[in-house]
């Protein structure tokens, strides 16, 4: 923990960039892989960066980013980590992960909106149930409230998050999907 509070809130930015850049080819072998077999995926995580998914070669897969407002988020940080409990050492530790993530949010914020992927506000239960309902619209491969006109396999889905750790489970146990409107789905974290 000593190292970690000695570093600076912009070089353990760059530290989970590099993570998720040396991630990038075992997720890019895992799509491979999943596509080729014809199998059907959700892959799901922070490393999924907006900025990849040109190279992954994902073909017409759904590409979703979660958001969560910088205050929530950083609420959910403090809260999660028992925050005032905490010892004076932890607590910095904490202050400094919460920097990164809320730096990293706007980064998947920013880079989502480049490369034209759809930007999820799941900051509260009413808005990730209403996301949930347009996902499985756009699942099932009909067309709803993200992209009016589009079309996609309802077998194939990417989502990134920062720091909106399980996202996916949560909609997914707040909506009732049955066996007929999308199949069973394999999913894959990569954080």
């Amino acid at each position: 923990m000593e190292y970690y509070l000695r570093l600076s809130n912009d070089t353990i930015h760059w530290f989970l960039r590099v993570h998720h850049e040396n991630m990038r080819p075992v997720i890019r072998e895992k799509i491979r892989t999943v596509r080729q077999a014809g199998e059907s995926f959700i892959f799901e995580g922070a490393a999924l960066r907006p900025e990849y998914v040109a190279d992954w070669e994902i073909g017409d897969a759904l590409v979703v980013c979660f958001q969560v407002e910088d205050r929530i988020l950083r609420e959910r940080i403090m809260t999660e980590s028992r925050y005032s409990e905490q010892d004076e050492q932890t607590k910095a530790a904490i202050e400094k992960f919460a920097e990164r993530s809320l730096r990293e949010n706007q980064a998947f914020a920013e880079a989502s909106q480049r490369q034209g992927i759809s930007l999820i506000d799941v900051t509260t239960p009413e808005n990730a149930d209403r996301a949930t309902e347009e996902l499985v619209l756009r699942l099932a491969g009909s067309s709803g409230p993200l992209s009016p006109s589009s079309r996609h396999p309802r077998h194939r889905w990417i989502g990134s998050a920062p720091g909106v750790r399980n996202a996916w489970p949560t909609w997914a146990a707040s909506t009732s999907i049955n066996d007929d409107d999308i199949p069973i789905i394999g999913r894959v974290e990569f954080r």
